[in-house]
Order: C-alpha cells, then structure tokens, then sequence
C-alpha cells in the first residue's frame, strides 16, 4: 500500500511538472507573439508614413536631409522620429484639401492581417493550455491584449461572404439603368487607372483608387464621407448664397483633429471656415454634422442641434460596452466645437458640452462593414424623427452603389461629363438598350 501511494504521488508531481512545462511554453509563444506583430504593426506605420506628404522625399528636397558644412560639402542628417513626432506630424495642418489631402490614422490591410492572424494563434494557444478551475487560464489572459475584438477565422467564411455580396451587388445593377450600369462598371473596373480623378468638387477630389473602399465588406475610407459632406455643403450653399446656412457638414478631420491633436480649434477656424469652405455664418447654425472614427475599426456621427440644445448619437452598431466609451468621444470633439464657435466670437447661451445626449434608438443596424455608409446617409437626416427611418432602410449592396453614383453623378462633380463619356466608350451598349 505505502509503494502504492508513493507511485500516485510521483504520477502527480510528474503531471504537475508537464503542466509547468506547458505553461511556460505558452508564455513564451504568446510573449513572442506579441513582440512579432507590435514589430511588424510599426514597421507598417513608418511605411505608410513614408508614403504620405509628410513623409521626407530625399529625391525631391534634398535640403530636407541634407545641409552644407563649413566647407560647403552636404552631409547626411539622420533623421530620429518618436512615435509621438510621428503622430504630430501626420496630423499636422494641412493648406488645402485638393493639393494635400486629409487622412486619419488607421491601419492598413496588413495589420487587419495581423489581428486575423492573432486570433488564429491564440485560439490554438488556447485549446493546447492548461485548464484551471475549470476555466482556462490564458484564454482570460489573451482576451486582454488589443485584439480582442477579433475572432478566429472560418475556412472560406470570408470567400463565401464575398460570393454572397457580389451576388447582392448583380441584383442591384440589375434594377438600374443602363446608364448607370456603365458608370459603376467604369468605376471599378481594376484595369483603368487607379490614380484617374473620378469625382472633383473643387476643394476635394477622390480617384479610383479611393472609390474602391466602396466595393462589397470593404472599409469604407473618410474621402468618401468627406465628398458627401462637401456636396451636402455645396448644396446648401446653393440654396442660401448668403451664408445663412442653417446647417454645418463637416469632414471628418474636424473630429480627428479634435481626437488625436495636431491642430488646436483656432487655427482649424483659420484654414476651414468660411462659405468658400465648410461653415456658413455662425449666428445661423442651427445643426452641425460629425462624423467620427473610433479607433479605426468603425465610423458613427454625432450631430449638435443648437436650436434644440441637444446632441445627437447616431450609430449604426450600438454597443453596451462601447456607448459609453464612443460618448465620451463625442464630449471630447463638442468640447473642440465651444472652442471653435468661441474663438469665431459667437455667443453661447449654453456650451455645447453641456447638452444631453441622445443616442436614436430607431437608427438601422448595419450590414458587414457598412458603417462607413451609414454614417455618409446621416448627413440627409433633418428632423431626427422616426418618420425619417425610410431614408436609411437600405441593403449593403443598394448603399454602397448609391454612394458611389450620388458623387459621380452630382451636378457639381467637374468631371462628370467626362467620366460619363468614358464609360460609354469603354463598353458600348447593345443596340437598341437605352
């Protein structure tokens, strides 16, 4: 019996050493693992940096890199960034929207590669590691890390997924006219120029490389919502060549800037205002529109109605662990409205900050990746009342092709004409099809 006893012992202190074994194991991988993708998520950053205007072009400025020396020889500067110089310098003032652009920070296709990856991994970390109290112990821990909002891949879910939009996306085309069928062929059609401008609007322009966004469980980029904003601005400006715009469509850098920094409400008043731009006169705002990137993973939009004092949350993927989180993001860019509409001297009853929000509870849920298109449908809303539910009833397929024909075929679109006349020529219509 004691020889008995004593072989059960030493089978558990051998089981308690694999299990120790295990464990380390497990740490190490995950450690590595997450040093593997934060070095590849930075490598990813500097090369999208690099890319941009803000980037330094040796070829093209060589004093960006290089100074003289007494001698009058050039020598090398090396250039140090910080990560928050990096930041700063992505998010600083740009002149103009049409010769530089505006682009928030996100991450690109390979670091949506690196989150697909990390669930993969930790899934499989996951089944291979120790249980405990009958819960396992590393699940808990990876669930921490900042891909927990990813989910581990089904093998073909995302071909079938493709399959089943581009099957949505045949039915819409079908239900247009011939026209338009040409224009949304034209305008996806992966062997035209990626660079052509395909709708200009004067202070903003977008080419065929940023209308792809557009295409079935694509993110939609902020170039799209920006234009939307602008021919809404257009519009408007139409309709009250006086400046007495009742309301305020603004592009999607006002939040960015007022989130992540780089450029302080005075000088955004300085570049942006003014009804060559985005704002009409102050004293006749009675709404303004924002949309609003949270943490590049999803769009929504808040809208201040000054004329109610009350601001407006519209998302279309409510969240009981994210509402809170998203309005306080919306305090934080209506804080950066008081300071705008204080330094443009226009007198507040009440900050706007300190209006209640409301978060409309009637607003569609979206589809796949849609928010983007959801949020670019805000702009049309006026009353805020159920009664303008019709307006955002739409499939993803019907939003995503609206989107792109409201931009190209918009009366103030410089190109329209020419792009129309392309697409004809490029694919000539049947005989006798109109």
């Amino acid at each position: 019996m004691m020889n008995q006893g004593k072989e059960v012992d030493h089978d558990k202190s051998m089981e308690n050493d694999q299990v120790k074994n295990l464990t380390s194991m497990v740490e190490r991988m995950s450690s590595l693992l997450e040093e593997t993708l934060a070095t590849m998520h930075e490598k990813d950053r500097k090369r999208k940096y690099s890319g941009t205007n803000g980037g330094i072009n040796k070829k093209d400025n060589p004093s960006a890199l290089e100074e003289p020396d007494v001698g009058g020889h050039f020598e090398t500067k090396k250039a140090k960034f910080t990560e928050n110089a990096l930041s700063d310098q992505m998010t600083s003032p740009l002149k103009t929207n049409k010769e530089k652009g505006k682009e928030e920070i996100k991450l690109n296709a390979s670091s949506n590669r690196l989150r697909k990856m990390a669930a993969n991994v930790r899934e499989a970390l996951s089944r291979t590691a120790p249980a405990i109290d009958g819960k396992n112990k590393w699940e808990k821990k990876l669930k921490t890390n900042r891909f927990d909002k990813s989910q581990p891949l089904k093998r073909n879910a995302n071909k079938k997924s493709t399959m089943e939009a581009e099957s949505r996306r045949a039915d819409v085309m079908a239900t247009l006219s011939n026209e338009k069928q040409l224009i949304v062929r034209y305008v996806f059609d992966h062997t035209q120029s990626e660079r052509e401008i395909l709708c200009d609007l004067g202070i903003e322009h977008l080419n065929r490389h940023d209308f792809f966004s557009a295409r079935p469980n694509e993110w939609i980029e902020s170039g799209l919502i920006n234009l939307v904003a602008l021919k809404k601005t257009l519009l408007q400006k139409k309709r009250y060549p006086n400046g007495l715009w009742p309301a305020w469509y603004l592009p999607t850098y006002f939040s960015n800037y007022a989130l992540r920094g780089g450029l302080n409400a005075k000088s955004w008043a300085k570049q942006y205002t003014g009804t060559h731009r985005y704002t009409g006169e102050p004293q006749a705002c009675e709404r303004v529109y924002i949309p609003i990137n949270d943490s590049d993973s999803h769009w929504f939009m808040c809208v201040v109605n000054i004329r109610h004092g009350i601001v407006y949350i519209l998302d279309s993927l409510p969240s009981p662990t994210e509402n809170k989180r998203r309005a306080e993001l919306v305090t934080r860019v209506v804080k950066y409205l008081d300071d705008l509409f204080q330094y443009l001297d226009v007198p507040q009853v009440k900050k706007f900050s300190m209006f209640p929000f409301e978060r409309l509870k009637w607003v569609p849920i979206q589809e796949a990746a849609d928010c983007g298109v959801h949020t670019a449908k805000y702009f049309n809303l006026e009353q805020f009342i159920q009664d303008e539910l019709i307006m955002l009833k739409f499939s993803s397929a019907e939003g995503r092709i609206g989107l792109v024909l409201d931009l190209i075929m918009f009366e103030g679109n410089n190109v329209k004409e020419k792009i129309m006349e392309k697409a004809k020529k490029k694919y000539p219509s049947p005989k006798g099809k109109n």
